[in-house]
């Protein structure tokens, strides 16, 4: 899984938001998991599930290290928002990066808004 690789859509690129840098690796963890070629992703394409021990080798992180820094980059990734600004329309949209996680003993499972 370490191989996993990201590409930022430009809109993204140059959008606002502002993460810390746990919650900026837990995003781009999560988004390299998802099918980039699914147009309308269910919610279930939208899901992503991985062990602490996946992502403690991924961080180079102890497992006991991986729950905490998921715990807390979790919750205050649920409060972040993202705002794309379009020049066209003078307009913008704005939208939640999750809206449900599920910790287990062994893993984590995070759904990403639509």
């Amino acid at each position: 899984m370490s191989e996993l690789v990201v590409f930022k859509a430009n809109e993204l690129a140059i959008s606002r938001y502002d993460l810390t840098e746990h919650e900026t690796k837990l995003i781009l963890c999560c988004v390299a998991l998802l099918n980039p070629t699914i147009e309308n992703p269910t919610r279930k394409e939208r899901t992503v599930s991985f062990t602490y021990n996946q992502y403690a080798q991924m961080m180079n992180i102890s497992r006991e290290n991986a729950y905490g820094v998921l715990a807390k980059a979790t919750r205050e990734l649920m409060t972040r928002t993202v705002e794309i600004r379009n020049p066209l329309v003078k307009g913008f949209e704005i939208f939640q990066w999750t809206n449900y996680a599920k910790f287990s003993s062994e893993k984590l499972e995070l759904v990403f808004s639509e």
